[in-house]
């Protein structure tokens, strides 16, 4: 224990020092005033601004938590921007130890595990996040994800179910912030497969069909859930307007599309240039040629990383 508060420790001095700068700043034109500064159901708290969180899809998102969270900020900083900004880095720095402790529990190395958390917490591609008052559902859905990932990694060791229950509670919670949370349910599926059936395993399992279907019965409830965060935020968000002309594009522009992203989010991780929050939307400007050249370097990307896992 006396390691890893001291190892929490190390990961907050840094990130305070690397962050500081930003804590210091205004909200920004750009959806801060949206949010919160002009939003007034987060100005204070009462029941009918807890009802309007539980009920709105202000700006195209069904984020309860995220506006319960905006409403404690403005209650204990009566509105100063920095009281928001602390906020942020503050979960920052708990899901960096968050992935620190589900990194332990996977390599069983505190030493490789921090260095991990480490590089986690100083990507280029955090600082939108962080210093950015409107991304914090991102550090949200961020927490709730890794904590999440650190109940299954749990049940996983010990075989107690009450932390896979724990598990998709914590799921349930992510899906009050940001639907995106709903990749957890094909993280499981990976977990399933380091635990039981990879080189990494201990008791390495062959996998039948009897036990295909118990891990796949287990997961019911969060495909359920999966699916319902999924609906919700496609109605949601083409109710807002966010989500134009997708039935307009072929099943491979949309795969084209999809494969742009992830490559450019992996080329920003190394190559942490054009971090800018506004992106033009490619699926009208990419040719087949890279759409072909994306897809390759992707399954590069997974081959290579199976290889040398």
């Amino acid at each position: 224990m006396r390691n890893k508060l001291v190892i929490f420790l190390v990961l907050f001095a840094i990130n305070a020092l690397i962050y500081s700068c930003g804590i210091s700043n205004n909200f920004i034109n750009l959806d801060d005033y949206i949010y919160v500064g002009h939003n007034v159901k987060v100005q204070s708290i009462s029941l009918e601004n807890i009802k309007w969180a539980f009920t709105t899809t202000y700006f195209g998102h069904y984020s309860p938590l995220l506006w319960l969270s905006y409403m404690l900020d403005y209650y204990i900083g009566n509105g100063e921007a920095i009281i928001f900004h602390i906020h942020n880095l503050i979960i920052h720095i708990i899901n960096a130890y968050l992935v620190f402790l589900c990194t332990n529990l996977i390599l069983k190395n505190r030493l490789k595990s921090f260095f991990v958390s480490l590089f986690f917490s100083i990507l280029a591609l955090n600082i939108e996040p962080v210093v950015w008052v409107s991304s914090r559902k991102d550090l949200l859905n961020g927490f709730y994800f890794f904590l999440t990932m650190l109940f299954y990694l749990i049940y996983k060791e010990n075989k107690n179910k009450k932390f896979l229950f724990f598990t998709f509670i914590s799921m349930l919670l992510g899906a009050l912030v940001k639907s995106s949370i709903v990749f957890f349910t094909f993280v499981m599926f990976l977990i399933d497969y380091l635990y039981n059936f990879s080189t990494y395993s201990n008791k390495k399992e062959k996998l039948t069909i009897k036990i295909s279907i118990k891990l796949f019965l287990e997961k019911i409830p969060f495909i359920i859930l999966s699916i319902i965060t999924v609906y919700a935020g496609i109605v949601t968000q083409t109710k807002w307007g966010a989500i134009y002309n997708y039935k307009d594009l072929s099943i491979i522009k949309k795969i084209y599309n999809a494969s742009f992203y992830v490559l450019s989010y992996i080329r920003r991780v190394f190559f942490p240039s054009d971090l800018s929050i506004m992106y033009d939307h490619p699926y009208d400007t990419i040719s087949n040629l890279k759409g072909i050249i994306f897809i390759f370097l992707i399954l590069f990307f997974i081959i290579f990383s199976y290889i040398y896992r």
